[in-house]
């Protein structure tokens, strides 16, 4: 009788809390490499909702383990559809708009940094500039060199590798998130940002750049029908873990959203398509 009992009082707790129960737990899947500056953006909304995680081996993998579980999390990354789209991969955003409910959007920012006592910049010597492979294709450099900077892009796994090669002086400048460089401290100085807003904005100081404003650009989309799910990783927005992740790396977002303003991610990777793919 105690053993109903206590069965009874703890299902009661457990939805008078919202919790949802072990058989509806929330799987959420990355779609992008452990590498990533995403990765930490997935792992904060996975403690959040005290989920599982799924570490996709690549986004076509991500969509087709987010379409085909219930309950689950996407954390969409926009340049893994960009890269997806310049490796031939089907991994759109668009096509998961009609049938999934997006429930956050978010970007964060770059910054080019070299090491604290360098001088390295853009001038007259050709400088080596450390970037995650994805970005570091033949027109992005070229966009750089027409614009009027003297570099040559070095491609790497993720930022972090970058950053270790910067540390190691195997390249002189890195291409590395507003979080990632705010972790270094007084180890590097930044000479340059890819926030428009910044007073080192790229776009006052190489106006042909065509993708001076590059982002990261992260949504989160929900595969359940049940409100209970769709409510707890709503409810993410108020967990103190998510809102110290979220101030620590620099990111920017809104849980006010609909899936007409995740139209607008398309059109940005769209751009990035159009610009920089081979």
């Amino acid at each position: 009788m105690k053993k109903i009992l206590s069965i009874f009082v703890a299902g009661v707790l457990s939805i008078g809390s919202g919790i949802v129960s072990a058989g509806d737990k929330i799987t959420v899947v990355s779609m992008s490499p452990r590498a990533s500056a995403a990765t930490p953006f997935g792992m904060a909304i996975k403690s959040a909702v005290n989920g599982r995680y799924y570490q996709s081996a690549n986004c076509e993998d991500a969509l087709r383990k987010f379409n085909a579980t219930d309950d689950s999390v996407l954390i969409y990354n926009s340049s893994m559809e960009f890269a997806g789209r310049n490796k031939g991969l089907d991994c759109r955003l668009d096509s998961l708009l009609d049938s999934k409910k997006v429930v956050f959007v978010g970007q964060v920012y770059m910054k080019i940094c070299r090491l604290t006592g360098t001088d390295y910049g853009f001038g007259k010597r050709k400088t080596t500039l450390g970037m995650a492979s994805m970005y570091a294709v033949p027109k992005h450099q070229a966009q750089w060199v027409g614009a009027g900077a003297n570099l040559n892009i070095v491609p790497f796994a993720g930022a972090k590798a970058a950053l270790r090669a910067l540390y190691a002086e195997d390249v002189e400048l890195a291409w590395l998130s507003y979080g990632l460089a705010a972790k270094q401290k007084n180890k590097i100085e930044c000479i340059g940002s890819t926030n428009p807003e910044a007073d080192d904005f790229f776009g006052k100081q190489f106006p042909g750049l065509s993708i001076p404003d590059f982002r990261i650009t992260y949504v989160i989309l929900v595969n359940s029908k049940k409100p209970e799910v769709i409510n707890r990783v709503k409810a993410v927005e108020n967990n103190k873990g998510w809102m110290n992740f979220m101030k620590k790396s620099y990111t920017t977002g809104s849980w006010d959203v609909t899936n007409d303003d995740a139209a607008a991610v398309v059109k940005y990777v769209d751009r990035m398509e159009k610009n920089w793919a081979d």
